[in-house]
């Protein structure tokens, strides 16, 4: 009877009815009806596991091996259920209408839906690894905890999409617009962008915290009123990007390229921004509160009225960097290249530099004066 409901389905409606024979038992002895009641039982079960849309895995938890190997202790293992989508590999639906349509843990891996309007679609837990969603309208799209690793959502409309927990690696996100005009923004949380290709991307107050971001190409994106904190944007590229008031408070950019960026008023409060690259940057009225700035090139940058207060600077390029009352107060500048930068009016109290960093000229009696500390070589 299974193997005929599982070669078509529209039998089972017609199973359930003949099946329903207990009439014909109800006045018989309970004892003479026990192996219908079990078959009942078995069928029921058996129907739910294969017919139904849940898939049943049964994981092994602990690894102890017992005694005696033959035997098998149930406390080992546990049942877990699965929904099961509908099985839609390597399908071509590009510029398809599913505006609304529920695909929730559909299997689309493959699949080509360039073009196409998934407009409000819930895509929860859907595999689209490999998928071609170029062009794609994915407007207030649900694609919590999808797939979509090495997925092509170039130049697709992500307003309002629901990300949270997606898997987006090497995802190419190129000039794919992930802002929202009405305020309801696009959610990467803890999203893994790692390697993505976002050049052009609009992000503008996309929720991006926790989101790794390592190696991705960033270039020209608008990151502005982005919440990065906690994010992870080690090695990115982010030539040209604008991040105008960000929050990117503990996000590591080691090595990520801004050079030019426009950082006015980035908050950088203990973030990691070792041998970044940061040349010409923009970082006018910026927090750098006890960020790790070490070996990071800033030369040419704009930091007047930046705070970096008990940041760490050693073997930085600051090379005719406008430091214009800048609170450089309690940081490290040992080893620090300073030449012709402007330290006008800059609060150096406690600042730690070397007897022979690279200053400008006559200005070290100067700066001893203001509280900074002059430290021996060796």
């Amino acid at each position: 009877m299974l193997k005929i409901v599982l070669i078509c389905k529209y039998v089972k409606a017609h199973l359930d009815v003949c099946i329903k024979i207990i009439r014909y038992y109800e006045n018989s002895p309970e004892q003479e009806c026990k192996w219908f009641i079990n078959f009942l039982e078995v069928f029921n079960i058996v129907i739910a596991i294969y017919t139904q849309n849940i898939q049943y895995n049964l994981i092994k938890i602990e690894d102890d091996q017992p005694d005696n190997p033959r035997v098998i202790s149930s406390d080992s293992y546990r049942v877990f259920p699965q929904l099961k989508g509908s099985d839609l590999r390597g399908t071509n639906l590009s510029g398809a209408d599913l505006r609304n349509t529920k695909l929730r843990a559909a299997d689309l891996r493959g699949a080509n839906l360039s073009g196409a309007n998934l407009s409000q679609a819930d895509l929860s837990l859907a595999k689209l690894s490999g998928a071609n969603l170029s062009g794609a309208n994915l407007s207030g799209v649900k694609l919590i905890t999808a797939d979509l690793n090495s997925a092509d959502l170039s130049s697709t409309n992500l307003r309002g999409a629901d990300l949270r927990r997606t898997n987006l690696q090497q995802a190419n996100l190129s000039n794919a617009s992930l802002n929202e005009t009405n305020l309801v923004h696009a959610d990467l949380q803890h999203a893994d962008l790692s390697d993505a290709n976002l050049s052009g991307a609009s992000l503008q107050n996309a929720k991006l915290s926790g989101v790794n971001l390592s190696g991705a190409n960033l270039n020209r994106a608008d990151l502005r009123h982005t919440k990065l904190n906690h994010a992870n944007l080690s090695g990115a590229k982010l030539k040209q990007a604008n991040l105008n008031n960000p929050k990117l408070c503990q996000a590591n950019l080691c090595q990520a390229k801004l050079n030019h960026s426009n950082l006015n008023h980035v908050n950088l409060d203990s973030a990691n921004l070792t041998q970044a690259h940061l040349r010409a940057a923009s970082l006018n009225y910026a927090s750098l509160r006890k960020t790790n700035l070490s070996y990071a090139q800033l030369s040419h940058a704009q930091l007047s009225y930046g705070d970096l207060s008990g940041s760490e600077l050693s073997y930085a390029q600051l090379r005719h960097v406008d430091l214009t009352n800048a609170d450089l107060s309690q940081t490290n500048l040992m080893g620090t290249n300073l030449f012709g930068s402007n330290l006008q009016k800059a609060n150096v109290q406690g600042a730690k530099f070397w007897y022979n960093a690279v200053l400008p000229d006559k200005i070290q009696p100067e700066l001893e004066q203001r509280g900074a500390i002059f430290i021996v070589n060796g």
